[in-house]
C-alpha cells in the first residue's frame, strides 16, 4: 500500500460534516433528491420518516395496511435449502413503529381494524417458517399495541372485552398477548353481564359436533364456552355458569370440565356422580373423566370405593404403575394383602393367554375386584391381555425385588421371546442380573455373558464399550463362584473368536488393562 494514506472512519465523518455543513438550502435539497434517485433504500427511509412525523393519519393507516398485505403467505422454493420457506422478511421493526405512530395521532380505532388482518398474516407466517418462535414473538410484540389502543377507542367497555375475546379465540398459534391484561381493567359486574349474554348467544348459534368429533372439531366451540363462563363468573352469575357446563356435558359430552369445576367447588360428591354419568354416556373409555372420578373418590376419603376402581383400572390397564396405585388405595382401605394376590393371580393366570380365553376373561372381571365392592361404571375390555400381561407379571417382579420371583418370570419370559422376536426388551435382561447377582451369581453371569456376546457379535465399534461394561461386571461374579483365573480365560477367548474387530481387540485389551497387542492390517 505504498503511496496511500489511511484515512481513518472518523475523519472521514468529520470531512462529510463540513462539507454538507457547506451546502446552500438549494444545494442540500438537490443532494437529497439526487440520493433518492441513486439509493432505493434512502428513498424508502425518507419515505418513511415522512409519514411518521407528518402523523396524517390516513396514510399511517394506509402504510399499516400494506405492511400487513406485504407478509409472505406462500413459500418460496427458489430461495431456500430445507424445504418449503420464505426468502423474504417481514420488517415488524417497521410494522411496530408504524401501529405505534398510528395510535399516537388518535387512530386507535384505525388501527383496531387492522389488528384481525396481522393476527390472520402473522399464523400464516409463523407456520410458512415452521413455526418460527422468533416470528411469533415479533406478531405479539405488533399486538401488544391493540391492548392499548382499546381504551383510547370508541368501542364501549363490553365492547372492548369482545374484541380481545374474538382476537383470543381466532388465535391458533398463541400469538395474542396474555389477555388478562384487558380483562383486569373492567371490574364491573354489568360490563361482564353483557359479555356473557353475546358470548352465551353464540353457543346456542353454533352446531354441536358429533360424539366422535368432539375431540377434534369441538376444540372451538370449547375455547368459547370457557370464556362464556369465565364471564358469567366474572358477573356474578355463577349459577348460570355451572348450567352452561351441565348443558354443554348432557349435549356435546364436555362432563371433563363440568366435573374439574365442582372439583374446585369443594364439591366431591357432585363431581362423583357427575362423572359417573359422563362415563355411562361416552362409548369409548375417557382416560381423564376416569381420572376424575378417583379424585373425587378419593377427596371424599372413600377409601374401600377408591380401591375398587383402582382395581377395575388396573384390570383395564395393568402395568406396575397402575399395580402400585391399586396397592396405595387398598392400603387405606385396609386390604393390601388381598388386593395384592388378587392382582397377581389375575397378571398369572392371564399372563399365557391366547386369543381364545379373551372372552373368559371379560366374563370374569366381576370376579377380578378380589373381594372389593363392584363398581358403577361400564365394564371395559382390557387393554392388555395374552404375553403382555406375563411382562406386567415380571416387571412388577423386577420392582418388588425378589431375586427368586424375578428369575421365575424371567425364565417365562425368555420362553416366550423365543416364539415372538418383538416379546420384552433386552434392557431388562441386565435389570435381572444386577437384581439377582447377590444371590444367583451363576445367573447374573449367565445374563452379563449373553449381553456382552451380543455387543461384540454387532459391527459398531461405538457398541464395544458396552461390551466392555459386561465383561467388568462380570469379574466380581467369577470371583465369587471360586472361578477368578477363568474371567481372564473367558475375555481371551471372546478376543480370538472376533480377533478380525481390531477396534472390538483394542478395547479388550484394555479390559484386560494391558496395551493394545492387535494392530489393524496394513498400519505401520
Amino acid at each position: 500500500m505504498r503511496g496511500k494514506k489511511f484515512v481513518s472512519a472518523g475523519r472521514r465523518r468529520e470531512a462529510l460534516t463540513r462539507y454538507v455543513r457547506t451546502l446552500t438550502p438549494d444545494a442540500l435539497r438537490d443532494l437529497v433528491f439526487e440520493a433518492r434517485r441513486a439509493v432505493p433504500d434512502f428513498a424508502a427511509w425518507l419515505e418513511e420518516k415522512r409519514v411518521l412525523e407528518g402523523r396524517e393519519q390516513g396514510e399511517l393507516a394506509a402504510r399499516v395496511e400494506n405492511l400487513i398485505a406485504a407478509m409472505p403467505t406462500e413459500p418460496d422454493y427458489d430461495h431456500t435449502w430445507n424445504g418449503p420457506g420464505t426468502s423474504e422478511e417481514t420488517d415488524y421493526h417497521a410494522l411496530r413503529r408504524s401501529m405505534e405512530a398510528l395510535l399516537e395521532a388518535d387512530g386507535a380505532d384505525a388501527l383496531l381494524d387492522l389488528v384481525p388482518a396481522l393476527l390472520d398474516k402473522g399464523g400464516q407466517e409463523v407456520e410458512l417458517r415452521h413455526h418460527d418462535d422468533c416470528v411469533g414473538f415479533e406478531v405479539t410484540s405488533c399486538l401488544e399495541t391493540a391492548w392499548r389502543a382499546l381504551p383510547q377507542s370508541r368501542l364501549t367497555p363490553s365492547a372492548q372485552v369482545l374484541f380481545a375475546i374474538d382476537l383470543r379465540l381466532a388465535d391458533e398459534f398463541g400469538l395474542v398477548p396474555d389477555i388478562e391484561k384487558v380483562k383486569r381493567r373492567y371490574r364491573k359486574k354489568a360490563v361482564w353481564s353483557d359479555v356473557a349474554d353475546a358470548l352465551h348467544d353464540r353457543i346456542g348459534e353454533q352446531p354441536v359436533p358429533e360424539q366422535d368429533a368432539r375431540r377434534s372439531g369441538g376444540y372451538g366451540r370449547k375455547k368459547l364456552v370457557d370464556a362464556c363462563v369465565d364471564a358469567l363468573d366474572r358477573a356474578g352469575r355463577a349459577n348460570e355458569a355451572e348450567a352452561v357446563r351441565a348443558g354443554e356435558a348432557r349435549s356435546a359430552g364436555a362432563y371433563e370440565e363440568w366435573v374439574r369445576r365442582l372439583l374446585s367447588d369443594r364439591r366431591p360428591e357432585e363431581a362423583e356422580r357427575r362423572a359417573l354419568e359422563g362415563l355411562a354416556a361416552t362409548e369409548r373409555p375417557d382416560i381423564m373423566l376416569q381420572d376424575l372420578l378417583l379424585e373425587a373418590v378419593a377427596a371424599q376419603r372413600g377409601w374401600t370405593r377408591l380401591a375398587a376402581l383402582r382395581a377395575e383400572q388396573f384390570r383395564c390397564l395393568p402395568s406396575v404403575a397402575t399395580y402400585e396405585r391399586l396397592l396405595d388405595a387398598a392400603g387405606k382401605a385396609r386390604v393390601k394383602r388381598a388386593a395384592r394376590k388378587g392382582a397377581l393371580t389375575f397378571l398369572e393366570a392371564y399372563g399365557e393367554a391366547s386369543s381364545g380365553t379373551y372372552d373368559e376373561l371379560e366374563r370374569d372381571a366381576a370376579g377380578m375386584l378380589w373381594g372389593l365392592p363392584p363398581v358403577p361404571v361400564p365394564a371395559r375390555s382390557p387393554a392388555t391381555t395374552g404375553g403382555r400381561l406375563l411382562l406386567v407379571r415380571f416387571r412388577i417382579a423386577l420392582a418388588d425385588g425378589n431375586p427368586a420371583e424375578i428369575l421365575t418370570f424371567y425364565d417365562r419370559v425368555r420362553e416366550r421371546r423365543r416364539k415372538e422376536r418383538w416379546f420384552g426388551r433386552r434392557g431388562d435382561d441386565l435389570l435381572v442380573a444386577k437384581a439377582v447377582q447377590a444371590t444367583h451369581p451363576a445367573r447374573a453371569l449367565e445374563i452379563y455373558a449373553e449381553a456382552a456376546e451380543a455387543a461384540a457379535a454387532q459391527k459398531k465399534p461405538d457398541v464395544y464399550a458396552e461390551a466392555a461394561r459386561h465383561l467388568k461386571a462380570m469379574r466380581p461374579l467369577y470371583r465369587r463362584l471360586g472361578r477368578a483365573g477363568d474371567w481372564q480365560t473367558y475375555v481371551e477367548e471372546l478376543r480370538a473368536k472376533y480377533s478380525r474387530k481390531w477396534r472390538l481387540g483394542e478395547v479388550l485389551d484394555g479390559v484386560l488393562g494391558r496395551p493394545p497387542t492387535h494392530h489393524r492390517r496394513g498400519r505401520r
